[in-house]
């Protein structure tokens, strides 16, 4: 007989005490973010930013109610020291400004039970439905991409010391789509910014646009821009080039991924050199060499997401064949990546090989019946 596991424990554990804090954004309207028609329950929606933790033997228990933060706070990021949290609202209309989405800023403090985030300020996004968020690496400057503006916006973050808010627009960019005839006619009839990634030199910023079946590199003029006033902005579109440089600016490059992929989100190995693309709608990562100089990605393979037998359930089969990926990480130690697999409902893990190239582990399907892990 095997050796019995100890019953987990059920108490609550203390909040300074607990091993893991888990941050669960969501949509506030009911049927979002939903181009599938997927059965939901309209009463089945967010309150706000839900705080979870989890124990050692990985116990998970709520703590505390949901915390407000606007309408569809669904993406969300922290900052290093973990006493800031960023989120999106994304809609197309925010604080009676149409043609918008918002950025918020808390400060977070979990050794206050009873009030862990206080919200600092709020910004518009300047494009539709913000669904994505990032800091670049010093922390003072927050990429957002707009889905359906096709857009994406940088602001600068007020210092910890004044309050770390969310500060002054530095950059704004809209992606031409150039009537891209490749895609598919449902998802991609228009250009949709989906992600916003800094390299790990923090000179470049990466814009996976899934509707343009793109990765679009800008240049990230970290050092001088908070110089520059007269980039170019959502209310200044004219760049004055006698002020300065812009904070971003097209570097020309741009890597093309195949017809009706939709790149969605990427990230970068710990080693900087190697850099993987999770696209959503055929269920496929790409693996790629990274050009630090240039931005460039240099695909050098890929790999499916889902089993050959897929779909066997006749219910999502007319859904795009069954093909809905969505996030993708890479382990700290920079062995394993993971990706998320919506309609199939499962989380698919491979081994990193010495080139990059993925050799594929396993799915792990997940317990609860709702198919759509998505974002982590």
């Amino acid at each position: 007989m095997g050796k019995q596991l100890a019953e987990a424990p059920k108490t609550v554990i203390p909040w300074h005490k607990f091993p893991y804090a888990i941050f669960v954004g969501g949509y506030t309207q009911p049927n979002q973010a939903d181009p599938y028609g997927i059965p939901h329950h309209d009463k089945n929606v967010a309150a706000g930013i839900q705080i979870c933790q989890m124990s050692a033997v990985g116990e998970m228990t709520f703590m505390g109610q949901p915390i407000p933060a606007g309408v569809n706070p669904s993406y969300l990021t922290i900052n290093k020291a973990q006493n800031r949290v960023y989120a999106v609202n994304e809609t197309d209309e925010f604080e009676g400004q149409q043609g918008t989405g918002g950025i918020l800023s808390f400060k977070l403090d979990l050794d206050n039970q009873n009030d862990p985030m206080t919200l600092i300020n709020s910004a518009p996004s300047y494009g539709m439905h913000p669904c994505m968020l990032r800091l670049d690496h010093t922390e003072t400057v927050l990429g957002t991409a707009n889905y359906s503006s096709g857009s994406v916006v940088f602001n600068r973050l007020r210092t910890v010391e004044d309050d770390g808010g969310v500060g002054v627009q530095v950059g704004w960019k809209v992606h031409d789509f150039k009537g891209y005839r490749f895609g598919d006619p449902h998802r991609q009839e228009a250009a949709h910014a989906h992600s916003v990634v800094f390299d790990p030199d923090n000179s470049h910023a990466l814009v996976c646009d899934l509707g343009m079946d793109k990765i679009v590199t800008y240049a990230f003029n970290h050092d001088n821009h908070a110089i520059l006033p007269g980039c170019t902005t959502f209310d200044d579109r004219l760049f004055d080039p006698t002020i300065g440089c812009e904070l971003v600016e097209s570097k020309g490059v741009e890597f093309s991924a195949d017809p009706c992929s939709g790149p969605r989100h990427l990230e970068f190995h710990p080693n900087g050199d190697f850099v993987y693309s999770v696209n959503e709608l055929s269920a496929s990562i790409d693996c790629h060499l990274y050009d630090r100089v240039n931005g460039a990605l240099i695909r050098q393979s890929a790999v499916k997401m889902l089993p050959p037998d897929w779909p066997t359930d006749r219910n999502v089969a007319h859904m795009n064949h069954g093909r809905w990926a969505a996030d993708i990480k890479i382990h700290p130690n920079g062995k394993f990546v993971y990706a998320s697999n919506r309609l199939h409902n499962s989380i698919v893990c491979y081994e990193i090989m010495e080139d990059g190239g993925l050799d594929w582990l396993g799915h792990t399907c997940l317990l609860y019946t709702s198919p759509s892990p998505r974002d982590s």
